[in-house]
């Protein structure tokens, strides 16, 4: 009910433009080409709208659908959106639109499109075209603002005076589209100021990964479930520094929340250059907690965590907190690596076999002579070796790179586990 309660909401707010121009109508609606045409733009004018209120990190959305989904509805909707204005354009505009244009109509329309084409293409072939996450993300920010304040240029242009009602709905979705970006880009990071946390430890891990150990400064910590995430910023940038997505990887009983540990692989330009450059005493920037990959509040008799490299680090912390917790559960972990050289908290999964109801199955691409793991990828043949014979009352929890997860869905689907049962966290959005 609850995320049933949410669609209805972005559908009504997606098409509320829409609905204030109907009400402002002018002789041109009669015109059914022209009409259809009009309304294709203010429904992408709405779509572009609220997409800022999708990545505003309202924290009840999240627990609804997960961050996870929500940025991949983020992405459809945006395709959506372009989709939208290319139709719109293709019905109502004579030529290919000109940004030079002398006309302000014509030239807002034009700014809006291609910037809508600029956004898509950049963030679909991200990594193809070699921008950093940094450069991606400011330019993303710069693109999508560019986008709504344009349209609204246009449609203010477009309306007439007496169309009151269709003005006030573009000046309306445009500052709530801006005042989303204000309190995410601004007023969060000043709040933040106020709750600081000071790096104690660098810690390296081997595996490519690093291990930042925060200890709060001046408040209590952070509240958060075992497999949730938060948003870091190490920059000396202030305000303007870029925000990455880390998992806590940590315990929720560690100190109560005043010291957390966020474990980072080295995948990037800031993974790879910055975070191992970050020395004991930096005061860093937390925004969080986010997302619903936590078994809190998950009724089961079973937990079964089956993860890819990097993706790991949201079951260290399941594992720890039932471990702090006492939580007896039958719990199994398949952990698919390279090897166990590139396989983080390998040893430290091991132990606390001393301290859970706990399997791990190692699944390594290139183990070392004589270790007894599975060898090759994580298949169908291995999950239905080491699962329980009756999945009814188990939930899994799974994350790690997009093809290994999608190949795991469809083995759980085979096996008749219900999408109910499966949370799944996807680390390579952004």
């Amino acid at each position: 009910m609850r995320s049933l309660a949410w669609f209805a909401v972005f559908a009504v707010a997606v098409v509320g433009p829409l609905t204030a121009a109907w009400f402002a109508r002018s002789a041109a609606w009669r015109d059914f080409p022209t009409g259809f045409g009009a309304a294709l733009g203010w429904i992408a004018f709405g779509l572009f709208a609220v997409e800022f209120a999708l990545v505003s990190r309202v924290r009840a959305a999240a627990a609804a659908f997960g961050s996870d989904a929500l940025l991949l509805f983020h992405r459809a909707m945006a395709l959506a959106a372009l989709a939208f204005v290319v139709a719109h354009v293709a019905l109502l505009a004579p030529s290919l639109p000109n940004p030079l244009a002398a006309a302000p109509l014509e030239r807002s329309g034009a700014i809006a499109l291609w910037a809508a084409v600029l956004l898509i293409v950049s963030s679909v072939w991200r990594r193809k075209l070699g921008w950093s996450y940094e450069l991606w993300l400011a330019a993303h920010r710069a693109l999508a603002v560019t986008i709504v304040v344009s349209m609204a240029w246009h449609v203010w242009i477009l309306l007439e005076p007496e169309q009151r009602s269709g003005k006030l709905a573009v000046l309306a979705y445009a500052a709530l589209a801006l005042a989303a970006l204000l309190v995410q880009r601004i007023v969060r990071p000043l709040l933040q100021l106020r709750r600081p946390w000071e790096l104690v430890e660098n810690r390296d891990e081997g595996a490519s990964t690093r291990t930042l150990v925060l200890r709060a400064v001046g408040h209590d910590g952070l509240r958060f479930a075992p497999g949730q995430f938060v948003w870091l910023s190490t920059g000396r940038r202030g305000l303007c520094a870029p925000e990455h997505p880390i998992t806590v990887a940590s315990s929720p009983e560690l100190e109560g929340g005043r010291t957390i540990e966020l474990a980072i692989k080295a995948l990037g330009d800031w993974s790879r250059d910055v975070v191992p450059a970050l020395q004991p005493g930096a005061r860093l920037r937390i925004d969080g907690p986010f997302g619903a990959f936590t078994p809190d509040g998950v009724p089961a008799q079973q937990l079964v965590l089956i993860a890819g490299g990097v993706g790991v680090t949201p079951m260290r912390s399941i594992l720890l907190a039932m471990r702090d917790r006492c939580d007896r559960r039958a719990v199994t972990l398949f952990f698919a690596a390279h090897s166990r050289a590139r396989a983080m908290f390998a040893a430290e999964f091991e132990r606390l076999r001393d301290d859970l109801n706990l399997e791990l199955v190692f699944v390594f691409e290139a183990p070392e002579d004589g270790t007894a793991v599975e060898r090759g990828f994580l298949t169908a043949e291995i999950l239905r070796r080491h699962l329980p014979a009756d999945l009814r009352f188990a939930q899994f929890f799974v994350c790690g790179p997009a093809p290994m997860m999608d190949a795991v869905d469809r083995v759980l689907t085979e096996l008749g586990v219900r999408s109910s049962q499966v949370r799944t966290e996807r680390f390579d959005l952004v």
